[in-house]
C-alpha cells in the first residue's frame, strides 16, 4: 500500500491526479475568477519569471500549487546559479503546497530540507529527453529519491518504441508501493501519458496554456479522457 501523500487538499492516489502546468502570466491571473480544468496547478516560475513569484504572494484563492524552477539543463528556462535557485524556492515555499527539484541537482537537498520543516510535499524528478533510461538506472532514481526525502518521484523521459513505454510502466509494477509520477514524452508521449495514469502513475500533466514537454495534451483533454 503506498503512503499517503497530500498535496494541498488533493490527496494522491489511487486515481491520478491532473496537473495542469501554466506557463503564461494571464493563466494565472485568470486563476482567480475561473476553476482550471486539473486537480493542481503548477506554476513554472521559470517561463514566467519574476511576475509569477508576485502573483504567488499576492493571490490566496487557488487550487493546490506546486512550484517549479526548473533548471536548463533538465529541459526549464532557469539560468542562473543552483544557489539562487534554491533561495527563490526556498522565499516561496510558504506560498504553495508542493514543489519540483530536480532528483540531480545542487538545489534538492537544500530545498527539500526546508521544504520538510514546512510541511510541503515534494516532488523529486528526472526528465530525459533523449532516450528511456534503462531498468537498472530507473530504479536508481527512485531508489535515490526515496532516500533523499521525495515525497512523489517523478520520471518524465523520451518515448519512441514500445519498448520504451514498457519499461515506464514495468517500474509501476514492482515499485507500487511507492508514489510515482511516470511519463514519455516525444513520438509516444500523448499514449504513454494515458496508459501509464492508467496503469498507476499518480500524477499525469497536462498544459493550461501551451505545451510545455513534447507529447503533452492538455489538461482539460486529461480530465475528460480520464474521468469518463
Amino acid at each position: 500500500m503506498q503512503p499517503t501523500v497530500h498535496l494541498g487538499f488533493v490527496k494522491i492516489g489511487p486515481a491520478p491526479s491532473v496537473v495542469g502546468v501554466a506557463s503564461r502570466m494571464a493563466t494565472l491571473n485568470d486563476i482567480a475568477s475561473t476553476v482550471p480544468a486539473c486537480d493542481v496547478v503548477e506554476v513554472r516560475r521559470d517561463i514566467i519569471g519574476p511576475e509569477a513569484a508576485r502573483w504567488l504572494r499576492a493571490t490566496s484563492a487557488h487550487p493546490p500549487i506546486l512550484l517549479t524552477v526548473r533548471a536548463e539543463k533538465e529541459g526549464g528556462k532557469w539560468t542562473d546559479s543552483e544557489s539562487v535557485r534554491a533561495a527563490e524556492y526556498i522565499a516561496l515555499l510558504p506560498y504553495v503546497d508542493a514543489v519540483d527539484v530536480e532528483l540531480e541537482s545542487d538545489a534538492f537537498p537544500v530545498v527539500t530540507a526546508e521544504a520538510k520543516k514546512m510541511k510541503r510535499t515534494v516532488v523529486g524528478s528526472f526528465h530525459d529527453f533523449k532516450v528511456t533510461p534503462d531498468e537498472s538506472r530507473l530504479h536508481e532514481l527512485i531508489e535515490r529519491g526515496a532516500s533523499a526525502g521525495a515525497d512523489i518521484v517523478k520520471i518524465a523521459a523520451w518515448t519512441e518504441t514500445e519498448a520504451d513505454v514498457e519499461r515506464l510502466e514495468a517500474l509501476l509494477n514492482i515499485h507500487a508501493s511507492a508514489p510515482l509520477a511516470v511519463m514519455g514524452m516525444g513520438p509516444l508521449g500523448v499514449a504513454s501519458r494515458l496508459r501509464l495514469a492508467a496503469s498507476g502513475s499518480c500524477l499525469v500533466y497536462g498544459f493550461l496554456d501551451e505545451e510545455s514537454a513534447p507529447g503533452q495534451l492538455s489538461a482539460a483533454e486529461l480530465m475528460r479522457r480520464l474521468r469518463r
